[in-house]
Formats: structure tokens, sequence, C-alpha cells
């Protein structure tokens, strides 16, 4: 739940600082830069299509976090062949591109923290697919990458 938190702080600053104008002084903004701001949108654009393509291909296997009472099936197939982690992977680039559009410090932390979290999720989660399913996962670990 903590993950999740994080990563709403930086995208309810991100928001505020959008639509409020007097919050920009509150954000820490660094810079205004017209390209960073459209390099972050195009990010958060196809951060946001993959990360909803991925979370589909896990159907019902997806969850947050990790639960080792629940059995869930080692999805390898559509956007998990080219990434054992693609939702994150996607997620951080939204996180990366909130920071490039907002150009404020407190966004940067709070994305960055985020992105620190949820890879340490993914080692967590790492070893509970590998004790769920044991030589599959461990051949698909072989024959795909953590993220790209």
């Amino acid at each position: 739940m903590k993950y999740i938190s994080i990563s709403g702080l930086a995208s309810i600053i991100f928001i505020l600082q959008q639509v409020v104008p007097s919050f920009e002084k509150y954000a820490l903004s660094i810079t205004n830069s017209i390209v960073l701001e459209m390099i972050g949108t195009f990010l958060i654009s196809i951060g946001l299509i993959f990360s909803t393509v991925a979370s589909l291909n896990l159907g019902r296997s997806w969850r947050v976090g990790v639960n080792t009472s629940e059995k869930t099936e080692l999805v390898t197939h559509g956007i998990y062949k080219f990434s054992r982690n693609p939702y994150f992977l996607f997620y951080d680039m939204v996180l990366i591109g909130l920071s490039l559009s907002s150009q404020s410090m407190l966004v940067i932390v709070f994305s960055t923290m985020t992105i620190i979290m949820f890879h340490v999720l993914i080692i967590k989660e790492e070893k509970y697919l590998e004790n769920m399913h044991g030589i599959d996962y461990r051949n698909y670990k072989k024959q795909t990458r953590r993220y790209i």
C-alpha cells in the first residue's frame, strides 16, 4: 500500500500544479522548459497506454503486491514475452514523464522514491514467483529480461 501512496503523491502534486496556478510556488519548480514538458507528456501518454496493455495481459493474475496464499497463473504471453515487468516499466515511464512535465523538485523526488520502491517490490515478487512456479519461472527468467 505504501508503494501506491508515494506514487499517488507525485501524481497529486503534478495535478495540483496543472490546475491551481498559485500551487506552483509550493511545487518547487526548477525550470520552465516547454521542450521538457512536451517530452514528459509524450512519455506519460505512451506509459499509460502500455501499462494498460500490460495490465490487460495479466488478466486474473493482476494484483498489487505479493500475497503468498494466492496462486496465480504465470503470464508469459503478449507484452510479457519481452519484459517480465512491463507494467512497472511503463508506469516508471509515466513517473519520469510526470517529472519532466512538471519540472518540480517534489514530483521528481516522489517519482524517484516510487521507482525505487517498485524495484524492491519486483525483487520480492520474483522470489514469490520462483517459489510458486519453480522451473517454469526460472526458464522464463532466463529467456526474458526483468525490464527491457
